[in-house]
């Protein structure tokens, strides 16, 4: 049995990979974010790691939906390889969560 600390997450196995799209008005223009996020086996205290990866594509009007729909089909992979040859950034997480596990609502209720 070996241990994989979280300093050698290359040697880490990928669990899941998942990707959100978010358009936002930033007070000027409309942009298109895409967020690549990686969850590892094998690397910190829990056992995950999860970093993010991203790309932003700035529309400039609001797009409307069928343009949207249109640029993804189009651009939508270069949009990923973008995020993809981005650097990775360990994901933060919320206020209010710790980094302990939850305890199990039913033990704590006995």
């Amino acid at each position: 049995m070996s241990n994989i600390s979280a300093s050698d997450s290359r040697s880490a196995v990928l669990a899941c990979i998942s990707a959100q799209f978010t358009l936002y008005f930033d007070g000027r223009f409309w942009v298109g974010v895409l967020e690549h996020h990686e969850r590892h086996r094998g690397g910190d205290v829990v056992g995950q790691v999860i970093t993010v990866r991203a790309a932003r594509h700035v529309f400039g009007g609001e797009p409307s939906d069928v343009e949207l729909y249109d640029f993804l089909l189009a651009r939508g992979d270069e949009l990923i390889d973008r995020a993809a040859a981005s650097p990775p950034v360990p994901a933060s997480r919320s206020a209010g969560s710790s980094s302990a596990p939850r305890p199990n609502p039913k033990r704590a209720a006995r």
